[in-house]
């Protein structure tokens, strides 16, 4: 009976081996074919643009720039824009659990780019290209999670993105020269700037495109495993017959192919027909030649597994086989072996579960949050179309400082930044910083009971020290030092306050363990950037709602302005601040639920291979039951 079950799994086994073979091979395609579809930098030269577009009146210039310049000097160019984000639902919310990936290519002659060598179709002038088209554009295949659109550039229609990346289709360092020269007068010119070529550079941006193949590859490496452990356990169940084909004269081969072939073969072909049926669906022929080879490959390590198997039992004395007495302890100890490789991976993986179970109990044990229920935060951050921004962060920093902290400050905003207290450094440095409207939202008090207050026009960075620090004059130094080279305070304002008083961090836990309280102020120099738009759930930065809905304040009082400073694309929606860690857990759901599934089907392989094993021992010596 158990015999005939091990067929059974031995052949589905086969079947889920090939299928998953098949998925990451196909997988890895794609990426490798968005990725030659992307990269276009064989043919291209990247160019950099020297300054900050925000308005469609300048990227109109700088398009008509390129355009004269490359008319002058008949060079081809286009603009790459790639944008990375979610998926909005029918309701207008972020789905977490759908990745977006858009790649567009804007060319001002199409006929005459070289993306055709990319894409491998012939492109036409006045069409517009897509891998997900719309009326009357042209279809790109679609190979991986990349969606490709190629169109004409102009100057004289609303852009779909200001962001992006421009190219010039020369690799002649010479006319690489002459083209950023002409660029660099024609920008001094129109934007009264000082640039020269250099300036236009390229800048290497890296590569964050997504790599599908690695979600499937450790559950198909798994399940090899496995195929090959079954495929070894089967072959040893089967001592007596084989022993008996051999007193019958059969050869290894022989006997493979009556004892254990048909069931692999079985599995392996109609794992091959689904695959084949996907590569049809989607018109993927190119994928057809490599399923056949991964039908052979894996066919051909299943047979020399049990070839191998099989001809080591050969050798052993054929009485030896038919009493069941041809198994060693070493035997049963390589499959303890593969045991504990796949409870390794089961460990492993069981990992991001228990992380969102604690964030389960952590959500719904604590209400500190609840404090912050009247203020919101941007939530998720998406990179976009910001790809430059990953080699200079600083940019969407200053950004973030010089256009959206002064408006949400004047609207009341709440700064609360508290990094330094859960670092481990020395009792000095233990440095939090606020602004003035957290002084309203939370009261503190100096010495004398007096409450602290900033005035809207004091040009004074306000430090706030504990009475107990005040009077230790080495632990004074030590923070002045701190202020004036670390945090470049120039002649702070210090107050000392009433000891022992709490504030309320970023995750609305109350704490008072810190040396120091620095009231930020907007007007006074500020050298240090803000440590602002987190994009998790200790974002210092709260927005003001003032009674009113996330959605609303988004859409009135921040839309515009995101969409002016090209920051739509990066903070998508607002949150109300106490809902950030819901928030978290469903954007953790699609990762724990892929696990949940890796985990099942892991633990189910391992019930199978203890009970296979603990089959085999008992057979072999006879023993009425074994802990193993």
């Amino acid at each position: 009976m158990f015999k005939k079950l091990l067929k059974i799994v031995l052949t589905i086994t086969s079947f889920m081996t090939i299928c998953l073979w098949i998925i990451f091979v196909g997988s890895k395609y794609n990426d490798s074919v968005d990725q030659t579809e992307y990269n276009i930098e064989d043919n291209y030269t990247q160019i950099n643009i020297p300054i900050h577009i925000n308005n469609s009146h300048d990227y109109h210039k700088v398009i008509s720039y390129f355009n004269d310049v490359s008319k002058e000097l008949d060079i081809p160019f286009l603009k790459r824009a790639y944008y990375q984000g979610n998926e909005r639902t029918q309701s207008g919310h972020i789905n977490y659990q759908k990745t977006v990936n858009n790649v567009t290519f804007e060319t001002n002659k199409i006929s005459d780019s070289l993306l055709d060598k990319n894409f491998k179709m012939h492109l036409k002038n006045n069409h517009v290209y897509a891998t997900e088209p719309v009326g009357d554009q042209v279809q790109i295949p679609k190979y991986g999670s990349l969606n490709f659109t190629i169109k004409t550039i102009s100057e004289h229609t609303k852009p779909h993105t200001r962001e992006g990346t421009f190219f010039i289709q020369t690799k002649n360092p010479k006319m690489i020269d002459i083209f950023q020269a002409k660029l660099s007068v024609q920008f001094n010119s129109g934007f009264n700037i000082k640039t020269n070529k250099n300036d236009f550079n390229s800048i290497i941006i890296p590569e964050t495109l997504p790599n599908n193949s690695e979600e499937i590859f450790q559950i198909t490496i798994t399940m090899t495993i496995f195929q090959i452990v079954l495929i070894i356990i089967y072959c040893l169940s089967l001592s007596y017959e084989i022993g008996g084909y051999r007193l019958l004269g059969y050869k290894v081969g022989a006997i493979i192919s009556q004892l254990i072939l048909p069931y692999i073969l079985l599995g392996s072909f109609l794992g091959f027909i689904v695959g084949l049926i996907g590569v049809l669906t989607k018109n993927q022929y190119n994928l057809l030649k490599l399923n056949i080879a991964v039908l052979c490959l894996v066919i051909l390590i299943s047979i020399g597994v049990v070839f191998l198997t099989v001809f080591a039992l050969q050798k052993l004395p054929t009485n030896r086989m038919l009493i069941k007495i041809n198994y060693s302890k070493v035997i049963f100890l390589l499959l303890y072996l593969f045991k504990g490789i796949i409870m390794t991976f089961i460990l492993l993986s069981v990992l991001p579960v228990s992380e969102l179970g604690y964030q389960y109990i952590n959500n719904t044990s604590t209400k500190d949050l609840k404090v912050y229920s009247d203020y919101a935060v941007f939530f998720p951050t998406a990179i976009g179309y910001n790809q430059a921004d990953l080699v200079n962060p600083e940019n969407a920093i200053l950004v973030n400082e010089d256009v959206l902290y002064p408006k949400i400050n004047s609207d009341g905003g709440l700064l609360i930044d508290t990094t330094a207290i859960n670092s481990k450094i020395l009792m000095p440095y233990k440095s939090v910083t606020i602004n003035r409207n957290y002084l309203q939202f939370h009261h503190l008090f100096d010495s004398n009971g007096n409450m602290i207050k900033l005035s809207k026009n004091s040009m004074k960075n306000l430090v706030l020290i504990p009475d107990k620090y005040t009077s230790n004059q080495a632990l004074m130094k030590q923070i002045r030092h701190y202020l004036s080279h670390d945090l470049k305070l120039t002649h702070p304002l210090i107050k000392a306050i009433r000891n022992n008083q709490q504030i309320i961090d970023e995750s609305g836990n109350r704490i008072q363990n810190y040396s120091s309280i620095r009231v930020y102020n907007e007007k006074a120099d500020n050298l240090n950037h803000l440590n602002i738009i987190t994009g998790d759930n200790k974002d210092p930065l709260k927005i003001a709602l003032h009674g009113k809905s996330p959605d609303y304040v988004y859409k009135t009082a921040y839309k515009h302005l995101l969409y002016k400073n090209n920051l739509l694309d990066n903070y998508p929606q607002l949150i109300r601040a106490s809902d950030i860690n819901n928030q978290l857990l469903k954007q953790s759901e699609g990762l724990v639920l892929s696990n949940a599934i890796f985990i099942g089907i892991s633990l189910l392989l391992f019930v199978i291979i203890s009970l296979a094993t603990a089959y085999l021992y008992f057979s072999v010596y006879g023993r009425s039951y074994a802990i193993k």
